[in-house]
C-alpha cells in the first residue's frame, strides 16, 4: 500500500512540475514576444539559451527529437519568429528562427563521388546476398563447406 501511496505521491509531483512550467513557459513566451528579445530574458531569468547550427528538416538536434511535429512547426516559422510553447519528454522550449537556408538540389557532380559509394554499397550488399544464398543451397543439397570453399579459392 506504501508502494502504491509513493508512486501516486511522486507522479502527482511530475504532473504539477510540469504544468508549472508550461505556464512559466507560456509566460516567458508572452514577455519574449513582446520585447523582441530571447537573450536578454533568457540571461536576465538564468535560462538556457542554446544556439543550433543549420541542420537538415528531417534531422533535428537529439533534444528536439521528442517534440510532435517538429517539422512541421519549424517549416511554419518566419526568420525572426519565435515558436509557440513546445512540449518534450524533457521540458518546454521556445523556438526563434534566426536563418532559413531554401531547399535545393545539389549539382551532380558536388555529390557523384557519394552517389557512386552509396550504389557501389548498395550493389556489393546485393550480389554478397545473392553468393550466401548460393552457398546456403548447395549446403542443403547435401555439397561439403569444403567443397564449396574451393570454388572460391
Amino acid at each position: 500500500m506504501e508502494d502504491v501511496k509513493g508512486s501516486i505521491t511522486k507522479e502527482l509531483k511530475i504532473s504539477r512540475g510540469m504544468q508549472s512550467a508550461y505556464v512559466d513557459a507560456k509566460k516567458a513566451h508572452d514577455i519574449i514576444y513582446q520585447e523582441n528579445n530571447i537573450d536578454f530574458y533568457g540571461n536576465k531569468n538564468n535560462l538556457k539559451i542554446h544556439d543550433a547550427e543549420f541542420f537538415p528538416i528531417n534531422k533535428p538536434p537529439q533534444e528536439f527529437t521528442s517534440i510532435k511535429d517538429f517539422a512541421a512547426i519549424l517549416l511554419d516559422l518566419q526568420k525572426d519568429e519565435i515558436s509557440k510553447v513546445l512540449a518534450a519528454e524533457n521540458g518546454y522550449y521556445l523556438l526563434k528562427v534566426i536563418d532559413k537556408k531554401p531547399a535545393y538540389l545539389p549539382k551532380l557532380n558536388t555529390i557523384e563521388s557519394e552517389v557512386t559509394r552509396r550504389f557501389i554499397e548498395s550493389e556489393t550488399q546485393i550480389l554478397a546476398e545473392k553468393e550466401a544464398k548460393s552457398i546456403l543451397d548447395s549446403t542443403k543439397s547435401g555439397e561439403t563447406l569444403d567443397n564449396i570453399a574451393a570454388k572460391y579459392v
